[in-house]
């Protein structure tokens, strides 16, 4: 999980997969950066528990996605 905590975003597991594929020339493929059961429950829910908004739920994923794509 790459962002266990809002705003606390953790590459250090993903980048040993990478490293372990370049070490081994092994092609290195990305997938979905958001998948239901991947993701910490914060993304889904507000500070009280309830679901967040459409709106809210789509800055979330547009943030986080962002965030993944332009790591280097």
């Amino acid at each position: 999980m790459l962002q266990p905590r809002k705003g606390k975003i953790n590459f250090d597991l993903a980048d040993q997969f990478v490293k372990f594929g370049e070490e081994n020339k092994m092609l290195i493929v990305g997938y979905l950066l958001v998948w239901h059961s991947q993701t910490a429950r914060w993304f889904f829910d507000d500070e009280v528990g309830n679901d967040v908004s459409k709106e809210v739920f789509i800055e979330r994923m547009k943030t986080h996605n962002h965030t993944v794509i332009s790591c280097n």
